[in-house]
């Protein structure tokens, strides 16, 4: 039995054998050292000292080597090896000979430290500095410390620890027997596990993991009042109990005692941590990894049997890893449910069918309805939007829902006593989808799950699909004429035409016939031909997404004072970029109205307050609720602070009105007959702002008043009578002005769209040639003055036949016919698109609008190459790239530039002079394939009274042929085709002002800024330049600011 022990405990030295366990407190084979002084709990430092301490204190237990108690059978042998007969310690011993010290390592087990090969440990040495037998107890008292040797000669040493050691006989008690069954227990512990469905029955006071958080069941393990209870509260949700009763009743675990019965040879209980001694059951860093501590150690029938002190036998503590993932109530139950889409049966209205199509609403009626909704609260739009989706079909919306995985298998009794399921809209995400090529309503929210707490646990996202609403008509009978009275108005302004170079009318026809709309309407839009500009406004806050500005930014972009009629009219005239069309302002109020009532309050107040309409000192008041927030706000007055003084005239400031309309960018000419631009207060609100003002006992809810102002709004008329004067009711305070907002926006009825309509959905334009517009017979000379304006590529031509004409009076005046114009139907096709950019399913369509164009035969369209250049100017932001030059630079680049343009008529490449430039050195680096040069524009000569055959003579000629260009210059290239000239034209130079056309010029009305001006080419195809040119600015200033 003995030498079986040997083999054992050889080996357990040879390959280091990791303890899972901790080593007990109690004076056994392993005692732990008590440092006579403590350096804990201290972070990472680069202080030797601390080192030394914290490794030391990182010793948690000690023993003798396994072959040191091998190779003496008692106490009393291995005591002469190491003290004299008299008592005194023997010279010349190492005592870390004799003693093994146990380390915890980064897998929370303990190991033998190993001085020499382990890493963590090879800068450190130990020092038993001195050893005291205790014969009564058979046990070594030793005193030890770490130290390090350091590079400056001198030594750090730990505080000095002591530690009693016990020896033990190798037996049936030895160590290794017991560090053996712990290494099993902790993998069986570690494998614990809820219970099955089936296990529930076996015991009622079983309790369902899944249905209790972790932070719940942590509290109720802890606060235990001993082991035994804890054990019993982890075995209501875990297999604890079954685990070591299975694990010691495994034959290997077992001994027989004298009267030949089967025993338990160890034993094993939950211990709370072993140092802090505060939890059973705690919290590791990793994510959802808890820790659980034990004690191994050997049962008394098995410490009896062996004749052993218990007190003096080994006891392990060892932790044990447990992971809770998916475990408890957590967010993971999201992953147990799903929900169902709606069914076909699930949209079925069994009413009448003549019913059912009188009262018919369609996907674009129903989402129109929906965003043009103002709330007062975002949680009443919420509630609005869930109960629209719950009357949407013909079964709740929660009976889609299907249980998967564990919680599938419960008793709806057990489930639903510990949670409860609801679910939320999210109406901002409200919007189209396509969904077999039918358009439909996409609703998204959250399944929510809610602990008995009433605090959510779990969600889950999920979206469904509505594209029949006949039972929706059904449940709110009042929806369909709701839904039909707001009205989607697109009034398309006619497009504006700047004709300048029109196209063959062979080229539109065959553009309008291949379908190939795109490409029409950017050759339409291109300035070098058209430039028209259609009215696409609205349509782009169809598909754009609008995001409301913060409203510093707003405050910073916005400037207001009084003018004087304005002053004297009581009229408030914001002014901001910020609202470059009527449409955007709109999106701006309908964003802003969809946020609850006391965000839009305080947006305003801010915006205001930054304005000086309130006065600057003015703070936001305090403790405001629901109940009494316009009755505060009506504290707050709107008035002039700005400071700003017209000096009003006497008769003016007897006819001066108080302030009763605000509007933005001038918008109050827009429409007199009704301002669906501006603020102002309808008589119909009057009695609703009394009662906000005279709610004393503050019992009226805010939505209450909201409700009132969207009910009288409702009624005002498209062409409202009380704008007049003897009407107008003043906006003396924030109360009056969020009114009158709420007033704006319930009160327009032209579809506000404050969102977009939903992912892949577009509009697109459609294009028709109607029949042209029969031309009329001209003389030349009106032929001359028509077409000279509307073509540069004909004016050498006609020219050509108007001196002709003129140079023989006797001939009969000659006609010709122009170049028809042809007349083009467009409108426009919302929907759904596919991959290549087609309208899939058309679910809006604009009325058809017509645009006149001129055609020119001679016409040619600008490569695409050169398109894509015009297109890289287009989009480039110059702004954001000023170049700063001190005086003498500055004025030496425009010299320099004059001399290396000089008379040339080509483009000239001026990189050695702006290579230094913060401009070029970020063009160059982010578009190294594109190149930039400079040209001056050409001036034609005024043409001289000559003989017809002298014109003739200059007509058929070709032009000049273009001066040479400097070396360092790209090949030149006509940016268009050159048309002919009736005279030569006269080289550039500088004008008196400082200016080279085409090049450079000032900036209006500062001398200190000029703006250089550029084509852009591809350096693998230098000879075409773009017609489009970037313009940087560059600044006189005091210093220069140059790259080096």
């Amino acid at each position: 039995m003995n030498q079986e022990h040997g083999k054992a405990n050889v080996a357990l030295r040879k390959k280091r054998l990791i303890l899972t366990i901790g080593l007990s407190l109690i004076a056994s084979g392993l005692i732990i050292g008590i440092p006579v002084g403590l350096v804990s709990n201290l972070s990472v430092s680069k202080d030797p000292l601390f080192d030394v301490q914290k490794q030391a204190n990182s010793i948690s237990s000690i023993s003798l080597k396994s072959d040191i108690v091998e190779n003496n059978g008692d106490y009393f042998s291995l005591k002469s090896k190491l003290f004299e007969s008299d008592g005194t310690k023997k010279s010349g011993i190492n005592l870390t000979d004799f003693f093994d010290f146990y380390a915890e390592n980064s897998n929370s087990n303990f190991e033998i430290v190993d001085f020499q090969n382990d890493f963590q440990w090879q800068k450190f040495k130990l020092n038993i500095t001195d050893i005291e037998a205790l014969d009564q107890e058979q046990s070594f008292k030793i005193y030890w410390r770490v130290l390090q040797n350091l590079d400056d000669g001198k030594v750090a040493n730990s505080d000095l620890h002591s530690a009693t050691v016990a020896y033990n006989r190798l037996s049936s008690l030895s160590n290794s027997s017991l560090s053996n069954f712990t290494s099993l227990a902790k993998v069986e512990l570690s494998n614990l596990r809820p219970y099955l469905i089936a296990e529930f029955d076996k015991s009622p006071t079983r309790q369902i993991a899944k249905l209790t958080t972790v932070s719940e069941f942590l509290t109720k393990v802890n606060s235990a009042k001993s082991a035994l209870e804890a054990s019993k509260i982890i075995s209501q949700y875990f297999n604890l109990e079954s685990t070591i009763t299975n694990l010691l009743r495994n034959k290997i675990n077992k001994f027989v005692d004298d009267d030949n019965f089967a025993k338990n040879k160890y034993s094993i209980e939950l211990i709370q941590e072993p140092v802090l001694k505060n939890a059973y059951l705690s919290k590791t860093p990793l994510k959802n990894i808890y820790r659980a501590y034990f004690l191994a150690k050997f049962s008394d029938d098995f410490a009896k049997h062996n004749n052993q002190d218990l007190k003096s036998s080994a006891n392990f503590n060892f932790a044990v890893d447990l992971d809770f993932s998916n475990t408890f109530l957590d967010g993971s139950l999201a992953n147990d449910i799903e929900l169902s889409p709606f069914s076909d049966s699930d949209f079925t209205n069994f009413s009448d069918i003549h019913e059912q199509s009188n009262e018919k609403i369609t996907s674009w009626e129903l989402l129109n309805y929906l965003k043009n909704q103002v709330f007062p609260s975002y949680e009443e739009k919420q509630a609005f939007y869930k109960n629209l989706l719950n009357q949407i079909s013909n079964v709740p919306l929660l009976s889609k829902i299907k249980l998967k995985n564990y919680i599938s298998r419960l008793r709806n009794s057990d489930l639903f006593s510990k949670i409860k399921i609801d679910f939320n809209v999210n109406p901002e995400m409200t919007q189209f989808a396509l969904e077999n090529n039918k358009v439909v309503t996409q609703f998204h929210g959250n399944i929510e799950i809610y602990n008995e707490k009433d605090e959510i646990i779990a969600q889950k996202p999920f979206v469904q699909n509505v594209g029949d609403y006949s039972v929706l008509v059904k449940n709110i009978p009042d929806l369909s004429s709701k839904v039909k009275a707001v009205n989607f108005e697109f009034n398309q302004k006619d497009a504006q035409i700047s004709e300048r170079n029109p196209i063959p009318k062979e080229e539109i026809q065959k553009l309008v016939t291949s379908g190939d709309f795109t490409k029409l309407k950017s050759i339409l839009e291109n300035p070098h031909y058209y430039g028209v500009k259609f009215d696409e406004e609205k349509l782009k806050l169809l598909v754009q997404k609008y995001d409301l500005i913060p409203v510093n930014e707003l405050i910073s972009r916005s400037r207001w004072t009084f003018t004087y009629p304005e002053e004297v009219a009581g009229i408030v005239n914001i002014l901001s970029p910020v609202f470059p069309s009527q449409e955007e302002m709109l999106r701006f109020y309908a964003t802003l109205a969809k946020n609850d009532t006391a965000f839009v309050a305080k947006y305003f107040f801010d915006w205001l307050k930054g304005l000086k309409l309130i006065d600057p000192a003015q703070s936001w008041p305090e403790n405001l609720d629901s109940l009494n927030l316009f009755k505060e706000l009506a504290k707050i007055k709107i008035e002039d602070k700005t400071g700003f003084d017209n000096f009003l005239q006497t008769k003016d400031k007897e006819a001066k009105k108080d302030i009763w309309l605000v509007s933005i960018n001038n918008n109050y000419w827009a429409e007199k007959d009704r301002m669906p631009y501006s603020f102002y207060l309808h008589p119909r609100l009057k009695n609703i702002i009394d009662l906000m003002v005279q709610n004393e006992q503050n019992t009226i809810n805010i939505d209450y008043y909201v409700d009132q102002i969207k009910s009288e709004s409702s009624k005002i008329q498209e062409i409202d009578p009380t704008i007049g004067d003897q009407y107008r009711s003043p906006i003396k305070t924030l109360t009056d002005f969020i009114v009158a907002f709420y007033q704006n926006v319930y009160s327009n009825k032209t579809g506000l769209l404050s969102e977009p309509l939903g992912n892949n959905f577009d509009y697109k334009i459609n294009f028709e040639i109607t029949s042209p517009i029969a031309t009329t017979t001209q003389f030349e000379d009106d032929e001359i003055s028509s077409r000279s304006a509307i073509s540069g590529f004909n004016f050498a031509r006609q020219s050509q036949s108007a001196s002709t004409s003129q140079a023989s009076d006797s001939q009969p005046t000659k006609q010709v016919e122009p170049d028809p114009k042809v007349n083009l139907k467009y409108w426009y096709e919302v929907g759904p698109v596919d991959r290549n950019g087609k309208i899939i399913s058309v679910i809006y369509k604009t009325q058809p609008k017509e645009i006149n164009i001129s055609t020119d035969k001679n016409g040619i369209i600008i490569p695409e190459e050169i398109e894509k250049l015009n297109n890289f100017v287009d989009n480039f932001r110059t702004t954001t790239l000023p170049t700063y030059l001190d005086n003498d630079y500055f004025n030496d680049l425009w010299t320099n530039i004059n001399r290396l343009v000089g008379d040339k008529e080509e483009y000239v490449d001026i990189t050695d002079l702006i290579k230094q430039f913060p401009m070029y050195s970020y063009f160059s680096l982010h578009y190294p394939e594109l190149g930039l040069a400079v040209k001056k524009d050409a001036v034609k000569k005024p043409v001289e009274p000559a003989p017809a055959e002298s014109t003739e003579t200059v007509v058929a000629s070709e032009p000049a042929p273009p001066a040479p260009t400097a070396p360092a210059a790209p090949a030149p290239a006509p940016a268009e085709p050159a048309p002919k000239e009736l005279a030569p034209t006269a080289p550039q130079t500088p004008s008196s002002n400082g200016e080279l056309a085409g090049v450079y010029e000032n900036y209006p009305g500062i001398d200190t800024i000029k703006v250089l001006h550029f084509y852009v080419y591809n350096k693998k195809n230098p000879k075409e330049f773009s017609t489009k040119k970037l313009k940087f600015f560059v600044y006189k200033t005091d210093k220069s600011l140059l790259n080096s």
